[in-house]
């Protein structure tokens, strides 16, 4: 479809418009005579630019989008761009449904205009000032759209949306520091050729200073210009020697600044974009502008099922020196659904839990908020009580649209100046209208003033519609937020806040002496300059799918949560991310899962004297009479993990080699066990052995164990080591036992060593390695030499996970909860949340982790004779799969 060029957009959306009756062409003035008081209407046409998008009412999906320009489409959707705001929809051609990145229906909704004001906006930028700590966050609607600071751009395959989100005019177009070069073809020449002769030239040239280090006789000199102007120390590829620059003058003040921007604005073609490159450029870094600033951008692509958008936070321009962003939320109402609708959000707590609308609608302001992938135990202060961590980072909003529908007869003057009567289908959202008897009220004042001739009767329609969504970069730096406005406004929505610049507070008095509590907060020298990125898989109504031909489309998922689950299997294994079981994976049995426990050191009385000794809790023997007695029973496919049985029991040092412990049967003991697994793997049963090798926390050290604290342990913020926490119920909070974290950056050590050691073990086709943490936990370094963030920590994980995961002849990896980044590499996943945190105000907990698992990879709850509800247990591991 060829594109509309923008001079048409207002032409499309008057017409479109005037079908269905809404007041579109004219704003109404009165002008008060003195003498007569008699009122005049102007006349001024409405634009895209300018309605007041908090109170201009949309009565229908079609009315908002008329005021939309049409930029990408493809087989199934086209996605269309609100110029002015940044807004966007995304419309199924089949079915004809649409999802909006801010609800149309604001205008008609309850709310504050700056409550609305933020419901209109597509970003939002939370920022501490580093002056005085204090946060503020702005608004792409408030500080960007209604300062005309936003551009909408075709790009290569999609279209850029770019923000300046803050107040840009108070900001100077005049450049402090820029090359000898750039100041003269872009201020000198174009001023010369305007002006050049008039004092003011002359003035302008007197604010700038001229600082060249080639012709700088004095070493001293020399230095201390390249100590002050760092781009004058760097060879200049045109001319062959160092960098000349102009500075400008620091002593200008603030008129002198006025008047040199008045000439580059008057007689130059120089821009705020000349202006942040020259900065760039010279390494330049403005002190003296103190409004806040941020330029970003959003980019977007259309694809079969959707459409993804990615914020590169390597473009992201502000005053660091000034401000530190504290988080970046990106379309923090899409597709938000409205109270006078049923709904719910779907928030990835466990695994899984629902948020109807009807249940949260109109009540206290609630939001269940969490990092995905868990604590990151490299922070002083773990917030929140003892929760189920999001393992996938997904989301999704469904919604019952309702509308009221109605044919009007209205009588229209023809080509030839005839009478003619038309009827004319019409529809009216019932969050914009509520009851039928308003519409029919409505209608009637229609018909009294002679707008329309008559009505048909009025019928209530309903669409479920919806979305789901997959952060694929990024994603461990989300806080993720199902959020419910209760009576701040009329919607309910998910919000992604990402953080791509850590920072944590800590306590001087823990670390120095000082009286009272000061706290003291340090940002992270190292920044997250990757992708923020997001795919929408568009949900549709199956009733409207099935009547368009949609269904059978391959890209038609159902509006509810069992769509969501299948979007996402199939979104996994597009990605080969997963891949189904197949025979040779799984034998005819359900497979049973037993930990085990080996050896412990414990203090004994030997001839009155303590002394510690090894004690096992279960030896090499005692795994094999376990299989053979389940065995007889008719349990015959059984995984052992085996806790503690290397490397000192269940408080083991790095596993840099293998050391079986002779209270449990020792090297002797583990052979004759394989050995004894190998026969019954050639027979009808499945015994596999998989010993737990902890690579991300080390409880206990050894002599040439090959730990380095210095370099292997990851530190907080303030230089301490970082170490695993866990929720006590006793004290109602988190608490340590004092396992070091370890970096994922030099685990590489550990079990590259440990593979070596494996070796002579692999010929048996049954041993496996169990690496509980590393399908769990995800720690930053804020370490100051070599600073790594989640997003690194998730790369040097996986990076091991590959290596390990492709050892030939290992029977496979074992891990526990199943962070999303491990499920290519993991074989089994122990204590899989089943269930969620059950919030009180969640309505309902659904098996999605179950759904989207099943058939893909093997898997478990917690151990059942841990349960307090074993009946319940067993419930959730059926309705789990």
């Amino acid at each position: 479809m060829k594109l509309f060029v923008k001079s048409m957009s207002t032409l499309l959306a008057v017409l479109m418009m005037l079908g269905t009756f809404t007041m579109l062409s004219v704003f109404t003035a009165s002008a008060a005579d003195d003498k007569t008081n008699e009122k005049e209407e102007e006349v001024v046409e409405k634009t895209a630019e300018t309605i007041n998008y908090t109170t201009e009412v949309f009565n229908n999906p079609e009315e908002a989008i008329a005021w939309m320009v049409p930029y990408l489409e493809n087989d199934n959707f086209i996605m269309y761009f609100n110029e002015y705001t940044g807004a966007f929809a995304v419309k199924n051609k089949k079915t004809g449904q649409t999802q909006f990145s801010n609800p149309y229906d604001v205008a008609s909704s309850k709310g504050s205009v700056k409550t609305k004001n933020e419901i209109l906006s597509q970003i939002f930028v939370k920022y501490s000032d580093n002056t005085t700590n204090n946060t503020s966050t702005l608004s792409s609607y408030a500080d960007a759209a209604l300062n005309g600071q936003v551009q909408v751009k075709r790009i290569k395959g999609g279209v850029r949306v770019e923000y300046i989100i803050g107040n840009e005019a108070t900001r100077k177009l005049v450049p402090r520091l820029i090359t000898e070069k750039r100041y003269l073809d872009k201020l000198i020449a174009p001023l010369e050729e305007a002006i050049g002769g008039e004092h003011n030239f002359v003035r302008f040239k007197a604010f700038y200073e001229r600082q060249d280090p080639n012709s700088t006789s004095s070493k001293a000199a020399r230095e201390a210009m390249i100590a002050r102007y760092p781009i004058t120390g760097r060879i200049d590829p045109s001319t062959g020697t160092n960098y000349v620059v102009y500075n400008l003058d620091t002593t200008a003040s603030s008129v002198d600044i006025n008047f040199l921007e008045e000439l580059i604005k008057g007689y130059t073609t120089y821009s705020f974009d000349d202006l942040d490159a020259d900065h760039d450029e010279t390494g330049y870094e403005a002190e003296n502008e103190l409004s806040p600033v941020f330029k970003l951008a959003l980019e977007y692509t259309l694809n079969n099922d959707g459409f993804t958008v990615r914020q590169p936070t390597n473009g992201l321009r502000y005053n660091t020196t000034l401000y530190t962003i504290e988080n970046l939320e990106i379309l923090p109402y899409m597709g938000a659904g409205n109270s006078y609708n049923k709904g719910y959000t779907f928030y990835p707590d466990g695994s899984g839990a629902l948020f109807r609308f009807e249940e949260l609608s109109g009540k206290s302001t609630f939001t269940a908020s969490r990092m995905i992938y868990g604590n990151d135990f490299a922070y002083h202060s773990i917030t929140g009580k003892y929760q189920k961590a999001l393992r996938m980072p997904v989301f999704g909003i469904q919604s019952e649209d309702t509308y009221f529908t109605y044919t009007v007869t209205q009588t229209v003057k023809n080509e030839e100046g005839d009478d003619e009567v038309k009827e004319i289908p019409q529809r009216i959202s019932a969050t914009v209208i509520h009851t039928i008897e308003e519409v029919e009220a409505m209608l009637q004042e229609k018909v009294k003033d002679k707008e329309i001739d008559s009505y048909s009767e009025i019928e209530l329609v309903t669409e479920s519609n919806g979305f789901f969504a997959v952060i694929e970069e990024g994603e461990s730096l989300c806080q993720l937020a199902t959020y419910h406005a209760g009576s701040l406004s009329d919607y309910h929505t998910i919000k992604t806040s990402f953080n791509p610049r850590p920072k944590d507070s800590y306590d001087l008095g823990d670390s120095i002496s000082v009286s009272g509590s000061q706290t003291q907060t340090v940002v992270s020298d190292r920044k997250y300059t990757g992708n923020l990125k997001i795919h929408y898989v568009m949900l549709s109504d199956d009733t409207l799918a099935e009547e368009s031909g949609y269904k059978e489309s391959g890209n038609y998922y159902q509006a509810d949560y069992i769509g969501m689950a299948k979007a996402y299997s199939n979104y996994l294994s597009t990605k080969e991310i997963l891949t189904r079981l197949t025979k040779d994976d799984v034998t005819n049995d359900i497979p049973l899962y037993i930990e085990s426990f080996g050896m412990i050191e414990v203090t004994e009385q030997i001839m009155s004297f303590p002394v510690t000794v090894d004690k096992p809790l279960t030896t090499f023997t005692d795994i094999g009479t376990m299989y053979d007695e389940l065995s007889t029973e008719g349990v015959k496919n059984i995984n052992f993990r085996l806790t503690g049985f290397a490397n000192g029991g269940m408080y083991a040092v790095v596993p840099t080699k293998i050391k079986w412990e002779k209270a449990v049967g020792g090297k002797d003991g583990m052979l004759e066990l394989l050995e004894k697994a190998q026969g019954v793997n050639e027979g009808e049963g499945n015994l596999a052995l998989y010993p737990e090798f902890e690579l991300l926390y080390v409880i206990r050290t050894k002599a040439f164990d090959g730990l380095r604290l210095k370099r292997d342990v990851i530190r907080t913020i303030d230089n301490r080591y970082a170490s695993r926490k866990e929720y006590s119920a006793t004290y109602q909070t988190w608490i340590s036992y004092f396992e070091l974290a370890l970096s994922p950056a030099y685990i590489d050590r550990f079990y590259t060593k440990l593979l070596g050691a494996y070796e002579e073990y692999l010929e048996y086709g049954a041993l496996g390695l169990s690496l509980s943490s590393m399908g769990t936990d995800l720690n930053t370094d804020f370490d100051e030499d070599e600073p790594y963030n989640r997003e690194d920590s998730k790369g040097f994980i996986k990076d091991a996970l590959d290596v390990l995961s492709s050892k030939e002849g290992l029977a496979g990896i074992m891990a526990d909860g199943g962070n999303a980044y491990t499920y290519q590499y993991v074989d089994h996943l122990l204590n899989v949340a089943l269930d969620s945190s059950r919030f009180m105000k969640a309505s309902n907990s659904i098996p999605f982790i179950g759904m989207v698992l099943h058939g893909y990879v093997q898997f478990t709850g917690t151990p059942i004779n841990m349960e307090g509800d074993t009946n319940y247990a067993m419930l959730k591991a059926i309705e789990n799969g």
